[in-house]
C-alpha cells in the first residue's frame, strides 16, 4: 500500500471521529483503484495521467515522482502543526515543473508529494503525473460507513463467542434443563444481535451418539482413562510442579438417582494421592441395582489401566511418566463387590486380618479378648494364591489377576470417611440418643447439647463445609458433620453433660483420630504408635462400656487404621471425602 497516499488520507481523516487505521487503508485502496480504472484524458501529454470523475467539484492534486524530494514546511495557522504544502487547483490543463509546490486556498488540508504506489509502477516515473480525485470527503465518508459495518460485524462475532461461553458456564452452574435452556436461546435470537443457535444441544456441543455397552444388569459407558490421566498431570503440574510418578487412587460406589425405584449409577472415579479435590470419572454404569459381574463391569477400565502401568504415560513433551494404582478406596459393600470377598455382615469380613466374628444378641460382633491383642494379618501373596477361599474369597477378582503390582490387601486401605465418621461416630451418637435406657441421654440433656451446637453456628468459620446442627437431627447429618463433631465441637458440647466415663472414652477416640489426620504429627512414628495404642484402648473399653455385641465391623477396623497411615500418610489423603463430594456434582448434572 502506498505510504504517501496513506498520509494524504490520514490528514483528511483527522477531521472525522472514530476513523481507524483500517478505514484509512480502505480509503487509500480506493484511491489506487480509481487511479487504475478511470478513463485517461485526451488533453494530457503521453506520459501525463488524469483520472476523470463525474461532473462535480474536483480538486487537482500534484504528485511528484521524484524520490528525493524534500517538501518545504509551512506552519498551518489552523492547527499549529508543520505540514508539507502541495498544489491544489481547478485548472486541469496547468503545466507544472517537477518538484514545484503550490499552496491551496480552497481548503485547509495539506497533502504530501510522493511517488505513486505499486499500482502505478507501470507508468513512466520520469514525468509529472496529475491525479484528479473527486470529492475526497464523500469517498472517506463512504469508506467509513462500510468499515464501521465490518468492524461491528467482527465485534459481534467476538462478543457472540464470549456470550456462548458464558451461557454454557451458566447452564452447568445452575443445572438448567435442556428444554428451558433452548427456550431462552430462542428469546435471545429475537431481541439480541448475536447469532446464537436455537437448540441447547448445539450450543453445548452435545455428542450425537455415545457408545453404550450392554452388560449384565444394565448398561455401561466408558469415557476413557487416558483422558483422565492427562487431566491429572495438568492438575499436578499446577499444584506441585514436576511429576516423577502418578499414584492413582480408584473409587467405586453406588449412587441412587431415583426415589421411586432402584435406579442407580455406579461411576468409576479416579484421582491422585496428592490431589485434594480433583476427581475424574472414567466410566459409568446404570441399572436397577449394582452390576451383576464386577469383572465385566471393570473390563474396559482394566484394559486401559494395564498398558499404562506397564509402559507409563507418554506426555505431549515426549516424557514418559510411570503410572501406579496405589489405592482402591471404597466403603465395605463396594470393596467386597469389587474384590469378590465376603461382605461386612460375614463372620470373616475383615479385609485386614483373619478374625472370626461372634453372634451375640442377634448381632454379629468382633470383640477382643485382650486390650492390646494382635491379630493374624492377611497378606497379598495369600490373597493372590486364593488361600482365603470360602471363608473370605468367593471369586477371582480382575484386580488380583490382571493389575500389576497391586496388592489386594495392602493397596485397599480402610476409608476414614465411612469407618470413623459414618461408622463409629454415628454409632456413638445413636447410642447416646436412641440407645438402651442405661446409655441414653435425657431429653433435657439432648436439648442442652443441641442448643450449644446451634449457638456455635454464628462462630463457625468458612473453613467448615457445614455449620453445626442440632443433635436431634443426627440421622440427617453428613459425613463432614460427624467429622466436625468428633474433632472440634464434640469435646466442648459433651463436657459436663455426658457421664464422665463415657466422655473420657470419647476423648480417647478424639485424640487418636486428631493425631492421624495431622500430616505434621504423623511424620514422627512415635505419634502413630501412640495413636494405635489409644485406638486399641478405645475398642477394648467400648465392649466394656457399651457391650461386646456392639463391637461392629467398623469399630474393629479402628485397630488397623494406623497401618494404613504409615503407608499413605494422614487419613484425609486416602479418604473417600473428595469422591463423595464429586458424587453430589454428578447427581446435580443428572436430567430427565
Amino acid at each position: 500500500m502506498n505510504f504517501n497516499l496513506l498520509i494524504m488520507a490520514d490528514n483528511k481523516c483527522k477531521k472525522l471521529k472514530n476513523c481507524s487505521k483500517r478505514h484509512i487503508r480502505r480509503i487509500t485502496n480506493e484511491f489506487c483503484r480509481r487511479f487504475d480504472n478511470e478513463h485517461y484524458s485526451d488533453t494530457t501529454s503521453e506520459n501525463d495521467i488524469v483520472i476523470r470523475a463525474p461532473e462535480i467539484q474536483s480538486t487537482i492534486v500534484y504528485v511528484s515522482t521524484s524520490s528525493n524530494v524534500e517538501p518545504k514546511m509551512n506552519n498551518d495557522e489552523n492547527n499549529g502543526h508543520n505540514l508539507p504544502i502541495f498544489s491544489l487547483s481547478n485548472n486541469t490543463s496547468a503545466q507544472h515543473d517537477e518538484n514545484e509546490y503550490y499552496s491551496s486556498s480552497s481548503n485547509n488540508s495539506s497533502y504530501y508529494s510522493s511517488p505513486i504506489s505499486s499500482s502505478c509502477d507501470s507508468y513512466d516515473n520520469n514525468n509529472i503525473n496529475l491525479v484528479e480525485i473527486n470529492n475526497v470527503d464523500s469517498l472517506i465518508e463512504n469508506n467509513k460507513d462500510e468499515n464501521t459495518a465490518d468492524d461491528c460485524s467482527n465485534n459481534l462475532d467476538m462478543n457472540c463467542s464470549l456470550v456462548e461461553e458464558q451461557l454454557r458456564e451458566w447452564h452447568f452452574n445452575y443445572n438448567t434443563t435442556l428444554a428451558s435452556f433452548s427456550s431462552m436461546l430462542k428469546i435471545w435470537k429475537k431481541f439480541k444481535k448475536f447469532e446464537l443457535p436455537s437448540d441447547a444441544r448445539t450450543l453445548l456441543s452435545t455428542p450425537r451418539s455415545v457408545r453404550i455397552k450392554s452388560i449384565e444388569g444394565g448398561k455401561y459407558c466408558h469415557f476413557g482413562l487416558k483422558k483422565a490421566v492427562h487431566s491429572i498431570i495438568l492438575a499436578l503440574k499446577l499444584e506441585i510442579g514436576s511429576i516423577k510418578e502418578i499414584n492413582l487412587t480408584l473409587n467405586i460406589d453406588g449412587l441412587p438417582i431415583s426415589r421411586s425405584n432402584q435406579s442407580c449409577f455406579w461411576p468409576i472415579m479416579i484421582s491422585e494421592l496428592r490431589l485434594k479435590q480433583k476427581v475424574f470419572i472414567v466410566g459409568v454404569f446404570h441399572g436397577y441395582g449394582k452390576p451383576k459381574c464386577p469383572n465385566e463391569y471393570l473390563e474396559e477400565f482394566i484394559s486401559e489401566l494395564v498398558p499404562l502401568i506397564n509402559n507409563g504415560f507418554l506426555t505431549e513433551e515426549g516424557e514418559v511418566i510411570p503410572v501406579v494404582l496405589s489405592a482402591l478406596i471404597c466403603d465395605a459393600p463396594a470393596k467386597s463387590f469389587v474384590l469378590c470377598t465376603s461382605g461386612h455382615t460375614a463372620y470373616g469380613s475383615c479385609s485386614k486380618c483373619t478374625i472370626i466374628g461372634k453372634y451375640i444378641n442377634n448381632r454379629l460382633c468382633f470383640p477382643s479378648d485382650e486390650e492390646y491383642s494382635e491379630f493374624n494379618l492377611r497378606s497379598d501373596e495369600d490373597f493372590s494364591k486364593f488361600l482365603y477361599k470360602n471363608k473370605y474369597q468367593h471369586g477371582i477378582s480382575i484386580f488380583t489377576t490382571s493389575v500389576p503390582s497391586f496388592g489386594s490387601v495392602s493397596c485397599v486401605p480402610l476409608d476414614y470417611c465411612h469407618v470413623v465418621c459414618l461408622g463409629v461416630m454415628k454409632k456413638l451418637i445413636y447410642l447416646w440418643v436412641k440407645g438402651p435406657r442405661f446409655l441414653k441421654l435425657k431429653p433435657s440433656d439432648i436439648t442442652v447439647i443441641s442448643e450449644k451446637l446451634i449457638e456455635m453456628q454464628q462462630y463457625t468459620p468458612k473453613d467448615f463445609a457445614r455449620k453445626p446442627r442440632a443433635l436431634s437431627e443426627f440421622l440427617n447429618w453428613k459425613a463432614t458433620e460427624f467429622r466436625q463433631f468428633l474433632l472440634y465441637t464434640g469435646p466442648v458440647v459433651l463436657k459436663s453433660v455426658l457421664k464422665s466415663e463415657y466422655y473420657d472414652h470419647f476423648i480417647i477416640l478424639h485424640v487418636s483420630i486428631s493425631i492421624l489426620v495431622n500430616s505434621e504429627l504423623i511424620k514422627n512414628e512415635h505419634f502413630i504408635t501412640y495413636s494405635h495404642k489409644l485406638l486399641q484402648m478405645f475398642v477394648f473399653k467400648f465392649q466394656n462400656l457399651y457391650g461386646e455385641y456392639l463391637v461392629s465391623h467398623n469399630v474393629h477396623n479402628l485397630l488397623h487404621l494406623s497401618d494404613d497411615v504409615k503407608k499413605y500418610g494422614a487419613l484425609d489423603v486416602f479418604s473417600a471425602f473428595k469422591f463423595e463430594n464429586n458424587m453430589m456434582f454428578v447427581k446435580k448434572l443428572l436430567q430427565k
